[in-house]
């Protein structure tokens, strides 16, 4: 190294060689981020959609929707929908819904007309809905058992 120019100018090329690598892997993170984000509960639907096709005929239904994975209990919640124009929020579009939580080894029912109180009314359990119970999915459970079930939540 001659001068002090030359010294500056390995300097800048080190660093612009060092901004181009961060700046790649960076985006090799955003990239994977994204497809993390599109393996979270992949098959939740998949599994769950022939259940929805035969409640949307019992319950004749224009359609479904999902809306989720929300909160701590990665709560998902399907909308039995008289018409698929009008919003969840009018609650005489709604003919039932059904509320899953991930329980860690499979998938849980939470029971909405039920409130244990377990948790403060302005708490971080309460915000997630810990205060309805959850029942276990089991063997006893039918398509006519379900069907009963999201008409009373």
């Amino acid at each position: 190294m001659e001068n002090l120019e030359q010294f500056n100018k390995i300097f800048i090329k080190k660093i612009d060689a060092y901004y181009a690598r961060t700046g790649k892997i960076a985006k090799q993170i955003t990239d994977l981020e994204v497809k993390r984000n599109k393996l979270k509960y992949p098959l939740l639907m998949n599994v769950i959609k022939s259940i929805a096709e035969e409640i949307k005929k019992r319950l004749k239904a224009s359609g479904y929707v999902r809306y989720g994975s929300f909160g701590m209990c990665c709560e998902n919640t399907i909308y039995w929908l008289k018409d698929m124009k009008k919003s969840i929020t009018d609650e005489e579009n709604v003919l039932g819904n059904l509320c899953l939580i991930n329980s860690g080894q499979g998938w849980d029912i939470r029971d909405t007309t039920k409130d244990t109180k377990s948790f403060a009314s302005n708490s971080i359990g309460a915000a997630n809905g810990m205060n309805h119970p959850t029942i276990q999915i089991d063997e006893t459970m039918d398509i006519d058992w379900l069907v009963n079930f999201v008409t009373k939540t």
